[in-house]
């Protein structure tokens, strides 16, 4: 399933390894008995609940979040992708305060809905020395754009000078960024899940 060819998905990457990733999250399972942390072969049927694969990520799961990580094919480094819209921004700034790397988190849209959005966003760090970048455009419902913390070093801020707002951020240039980083993302291989992967997930209820 190429996820590049959904009309909006959201999707995040690390250079730091699944194994790194399993012990991170290993943490947040010792923590919190809501958390379940499983190691094994699961692709994205285990992880969506729409069956509209236009759209896969819905904006709130009946059964608890899920996030699907995977080695990076055309990269060192692993790939997140979660069950729910916002990317589950929350579990991203969580993990970039664990590993040893930071977090990129992009948000792609094709912009065939009233409601767009197009972003990155990368996180970094401790709380002491932590690291933000944000920049996005979207509606809101007119066309906004926004960016917050210092560039990034495959950024070109020529894009963001555009006199026409949406085409400040958008699905082209965020893949252009994305092949900066070796992330080819329009390729089937990048999203090709082969071997063992981590399927997280945090239920929204104690079990009896």
């Amino acid at each position: 399933m190429n996820l590049y060819n959904c009309e909006k998905i959201k999707f995040s990457y690390t250079p730091s390894s699944i194994e790194e990733l399993r012990d991170a999250l290993q943490k947040k399972v010792d923590l919190d008995e809501l958390n379940q942390l499983n190691v094994g072969i699961f692709d994205f049927n285990a992880l969506f609940e729409s069956t509209d694969m236009r759209i896969p990520q819905i904006y709130r799961s009946k059964h608890g979040l899920k996030a699907l990580f995977f080695p990076c094919r055309t990269t060192q480094g692993t790939v997140m992708v979660s069950n729910i819209q916002d990317g589950w921004y929350t579990l991203c700034y969580q993990l970039s305060k664990l590993i040893s790397h930071g977090v990129y988190l992009f948000q792609l849209d094709e912009g065939r809905s009233a409601d767009i959005m197009n972003a990155f966003f990368y996180m970094e760090g401790k709380e002491s020395i932590y690291k933000e970048r944000v920049v996005y455009s979207m509606t809101d419902p007119r066309w906004k754009f926004y960016q917050k913390g210092d560039k990034l070093w495959f950024e070109n801020e020529h894009y963001y000078t555009n006199r026409v707002i949406r085409k400040r951020m958008n699905k082209e240039i965020l893949t252009e960024y994305c092949g900066q980083l070796n992330l080819d993302i329009k390729s089937d291989d990048f999203w090709s899940i082969n071997g063992e992967t981590i399927l997280f997930i945090r239920a929204h209820n104690r079990q009896a």
